[in-house]
């Protein structure tokens, strides 16, 4: 669940210092470019190699939703996890990254040299400056942000499907340098990407730290490489601080469909946003007509009274259905049986979300469940049910919590 953070300009960084993570830094909100030329825009460096295997660059800027990102200023060195966070766009992964195997004093960092960049702004650097590895891992997921820094990190919801970026400088290595991409579960490898070591050969764009290549993959495949959950980018002897390899123009497309319900609903009524949102009425359609695997419901603020969230069908693995409910103004949606005493605890309502026989790959957050005997209650049935992510749950007044 991402927390909106009302009033806050774009692109702003913080730096984090909370106990999540002992060192972080957040990149909040940055500017999304869209269309053609989101990766490797005119005016920079130009690229000039396309890794082994890659999906074209166009066909992933075709894709709905697709937008890259541009300007990494606020990127912090290697000790540092990294964020870009989107509390503006619920729907829109967000990103946790940390180098690996760097030295020096300050390996890595955002970067602003005009040969390390194919876009205005800074890039992503990482540098070694001896004979050894250096990774930089890209996680997709979504961050919880409380308006200082980020307080977790999920990385099981929210995968895109279509992940693409520039790397600049690769005549800055003693070897080629190795893009792979795994599934949903971060360690399924869909596809190893390979950009070669070689000069620049375009002198137009000034070729001081060598060729700048494109990797890019749209998965094609289901369950766990369906989507695209983590990006581990391999260089071998990248040379000193400032002068090794840098990636730029991060560009993914939106996670599934999303969809938004109220108590009263707004608008159209379609789910497609905030102003035109689904009444409650229509929640158990959505969940289990509308939604397939890898969709996500955000439920606003409000008393839902004594409806219920019943999971009758199932996400997919690493692609689950997710339901998060989201402060909108008025606190965490409630849902509140309204009839359950303490003096008779095996009356009242039965339940406020009821699991299904084999209904699996759920993730539910951030709801407040009250005044029923369960407020998590599976039925007897014996079908297996795997995948289940509960959390941030608010449960008062019922009998038992979870029954599974």
């Amino acid at each position: 669940m991402k927390k909106s953070v009302p009033g806050i300009a774009m692109p702003l960084f913080v730096l984090s210092l909370a106990p999540f993570a002992a060192h972080a830094a957040v990149v909040l909100n940055p500017t999304l470019v869209t269309g053609a030329n989101a990766i490797d825009p005119a005016g920079e460096q130009t690229v000039d190699q396309d890794a082994s295997g890659v999906t074209a660059e166009a066909t992933l800027e075709a894709v709905p939703n697709f937008a890259a990102v541009q300007d990494f200023t606020g990127w912090s060195i290697q000790g540092t996890t990294n964020y870009v966070v989107f509390t503006a766009d619920a729907s829109r992964p967000d990103v946790r990254s940390v180098y690996g195997g760097q030295t020096g004093s300050s390996p890595g960092g955002a970067t602003s040299a005009t040969s390390l960049r194919t876009s205005p702004g800074a890039s992503i650097g990482i540098d070694s400056g001896s004979t050894r590895t250096a990774t930089l891992t890209l996680d997709f997921g979504g961050a919880t942000f409380d308006g200082t820094s980020v307080t977790a990190f999920d990385s099981t919801v929210l995968a895109p499907t279509a992940v693409g970026f520039s790397v600049c400088g690769l005549d800055n290595v003693s070897t080629d340098v190795t893009v792979k991409y795994y599934g949903t579960d971060d360690t399924t490898l869909i596809v190893t990407q390979t950009l070669s070591k070689a000069v620049d050969p375009d002198a137009g764009d000034g070729a001081t730290y060598g060729s700048d290549g494109y990797t890019g993959y749209q998965a094609a495949g289901s369950g766990v490489t369906g989507a695209i959950g983590k990006v581990v980018v391999t260089a071998n002897q990248v040379l000193g601080a400032n002068q090794g390899i840098a990636i730029d123009d991060l560009a993914y497309n939106t996670a599934g469909s999303i969809y938004y319900l109220t108590v009263s609903g707004a608008g159209a009524l379609d789910g497609s946003s905030w102003a035109n949102a689904l009444p409650a009425s229509q929640l158990a359609t959505v969940l289990n007509t509308t939604m397939a695997a890898g969709d996500t419901l955000f439920i606003g603020s409000g008393n839902y009274g004594n409806r219920t969230l019943g999971l009758n069908t199932s996400g997919a693995a690493g692609k689950p259905k997710t339901v998060t409910g989201v402060d909108t103004g008025g606190g965490v949606p409630v849902f509140n049986g309204g009839n359950w005493t303490r003096t008779n605890p095996d009356a009242g309502q039965y339940s406020v979300i009821g699991v299904g026989a084999g209904a699996s790959h759920w993730t539910i957050s951030n709801l407040a469940l009250r005044n029923c005997q369960y407020a998590v209650r599976a039925n007897t049935s014996a079908t297996a049910r795997t995948g289940l992510v509960f959390r941030d749950l608010d449960i008062q007044l019922v009998r038992h919590g979870f029954y599974l």
